[in-house]
């Protein structure tokens, strides 16, 4: 999976070391293939994602 991030950067926001931006969310969800709200269930989200 090319996505353009680190590996450090990943393990890092997955262990909570670093917040991740809007811009990456995206990126890691166009590499695995799925939309955002897929990748993160927040309800606010998703309404905003369906509008």
């Amino acid at each position: 999976m090319m996505i353009g991030l680190g590996h450090t950067y990943l393990v890092d926001v997955e262990n909570g070391k670093r917040n991740i931006g809007f811009v990456n969310l995206c990126r890691i969800a166009d590499g695995l293939g799925i939309t955002v709200s897929q990748l993160v269930d927040i309800p606010e989200l998703n309404e905003l994602v369906l509008k």
